[in-house]
C-alpha cells in the first residue's frame, strides 16, 4: 500500500541517502496513476508541494534541499500549468541561490515545469480545436514568455563586464550568472520552437509600432565608413553551413545558440525569409530593407560619433584614429543607442524614409548626450593620450 505523500516528502527532507532514494521512487509512482478519478486524486496529493516550497529554507542542509528539488520535478510536471506562478517564483529564487548544488538541481527540475504545458508550447492546435483549447494555449504561452522575460531581467542584474569577453556559457566561471544563462538557453529557449514562441510574443507586444507599413520598401541609409559588401560581394564563410537550407559557404544572416559550444548559423536569405514571415511583410524586398535599416541606424549613429571626434580633434581622416580610441567610440555609440534611445524612438528612426531627418534626430541626441558626458569622455580619452593621432 502506498505511503502518504506527506510522509514521503518528510523522508526526502530528513532521511538517509538510501531512505531518500526509495522515497523518491515512491513519489514518482504517484505520477503513474491512471483514469480521471485517479489523476484528480494524484493532483490533490501533489498540492502538498505548494506548501512545502514556502518552507524550503527550513530544510536542514544543502544536500536535503537538493533531494527535495529533485522530487519537486513530479509536482512541476503534474501541477505546473495550473500553479505556474508559484512554481516559477520558486525557480527564480533557487537559480540565484549562492550554492551551486541548488542552482544545478533547479536547472534539472525546471525542465519538468516547462513540460507541464509542453503540448501547448510546441505543437499547433488541430483545425477543429475549441475556443477553450485556444485560450489554454494562449494562456500557457503567455506564462512561458513572461517567465523568459523575468529570467532575462535576472541575467542583466547579475551581468558583470568581465563576462562580456567570454564567448560561450560553458567557459563562464561558476556563478549565479552562468546558471541563469543556462536556464535561458538550455531550458527555456533550447529549440527553434521555443524561440519562435518567444519571438512572436515580442512581436505582438510591439506590433502597433514595429512595422509602419508592411508594403513600403525603406530607402537605404548611405554610410561613409562602413560597407555591407566588399567590392560589391557579400562576405561569406566557407566553413559555415545554414541550419535551415544546408547551404555552405554562406553570408551569415543570423546566429543561434551563440553561447553553446556549437552555435548554429542561418544564411542571409533564410534569415530574411524568417523575418518576412514573422513580421508580415508583403514582399521579400520590404523585409530586406527594414531588417537592414535596424542595423544601419546603429552604424549611422556610430559614424556620427566618429565625426564628432574628428571635428573636436582636427583630424581629417577617420583611418588615422587609433585602434584603442576607435574601440572606445564604438562602445560609446552602443551605450548611447541602448541607453539613451527608447524602444519607441528606435522604431521611429527605423521607419523614417528621409535620411536627413534621421541624421537630424541623431544629431540632437548626440548634442545632449555628449555634452552631458564630456567630463567622463575626456577622462577616458586622456588615458589613451599617448596613442591619440597627431
Amino acid at each position: 500500500m502506498k505511503k502518504e505523500l506527506k510522509t514521503l516528502v518528510n523522508i526526502v527532507k530528513t532521511g538517509s541517502r538510501e531512505e531518500v532514494k526509495k522515497a523518491q521512487k515512491e513519489i514518482e509512482d504517484f505520477t503513474h496513476w491512471r483514469g480521471k478519478k485517479d489523476r484528480n486524486s494524484r493532483d490533490e496529493s501533489f498540492r502538498i508541494f505548494l506548501g512545502e516550497i514556502k518552507k524550503f529554507e527550513q530544510i536542514p542542509d544543502i544536500d536535503h534541499q537538493c533531494y527535495f528539488i529533485s522530487s519537486l520535478k513530479w509536482a512541476f510536471f503534474t501541477l505546473g500549468s495550473k500553479h505556474f506562478d508559484e512554481f516559477s517564483k520558486f525557480v527564480l529564487g533557487c537559480i540565484q541561490h549562492p550554492s551551486g548544488k541548488i542552482r544545478q538541481s533547479i536547472l534539472k527540475a525546471s525542465d519538468w515545469l516547462i513540460m507541464s504545458f509542453h503540448t501547448s508550447l510546441i505543437f499547433d492546435l488541430p483545425k477543429n480545436s475549441t475556443n477553450e483549447q485556444k485560450e489554454e494555449i494562449n494562456r500557457d504561452q503567455l506564462k512561458f514568455c513572461q517567465f523568459v522575460d523575468k529570467v532575462g531581467e535576472l541575467s542583466e542584474q547579475y551581468f558583470l563586464p568581465k563576462y562580456g569577453r567570454i564567448k560561450y556559457i560553458s567557459s563562464l566561471p561558476v556563478s549565479e550568472y552562468k546558471s541563469i544563462q543556462m536556464l535561458l538557453t538550455e531550458v527555456l529557449l533550447r529549440s527553434n520552437g521555443y524561440e519562435r514562441i518567444y519571438d512572436d510574443y515580442l512581436r505582438k507586444i510591439n506590433q502597433d509600432d514595429a512595422v509602419a507599413d508592411a508594403e513600403t520598401i525603406l530607402t537605404e541609409i548611405k554610410l561613409k565608413y562602413f560597407q555591407h559588401d566588399i567590392d560589391g560581394k557579400k562576405l561569406t564563410y566557407p566553413d559555415a553551413v545554414c541550419s535551415i537550407c544546408n547551404k555552405k559557404d554562406i553570408a551569415i544572416g543570423a546566429t543561434r545558440n551563440v553561447f553553446l559550444n556549437k552555435p548554429e548559423f542561418v544564411c542571409e536569405d533564410c534569415a530574411i525569409i524568417e523575418y518576412q514571415t514573422r513580421y508580415g511583410f508583403l514582399s521579400k524586398e520590404a523585409a530586406t530593407a527594414h531588417r537592414r535599416r535596424i542595423f544601419d541606424i546603429q552604424y549611422l549613429l556610430h559614424e556620427m560619433v566618429i565625426d564628432e571626434y574628428l571635428a573636436d580633434n582636427n583630424i581629417d581622416d577617420y583611418e588615422k584614429i587609433d585602434t584603442e580610441i576607435m574601440g572606445f567610440l564604438q562602445e560609446l555609440s552602443q551605450n548611447i543607442y541602448n541607453e539613451k534611445l527608447s524602444k519607441a524612438e528606435k522604431i521611429v528612426l527605423e521607419n523614417e524614409q528621409d535620411q536627413d531627418v534621421v541624421e537630424s534626430k541623431i544629431r540632437i541626441l548626440l548634442s545632449i548626450t555628449l555634452d552631458n558626458q564630456q567630463e567622463s569622455i575626456g577622462r577616458r580619452l586622456s588615458r589613451s593620450q599617448c596613442c591619440r593621432p597627431k
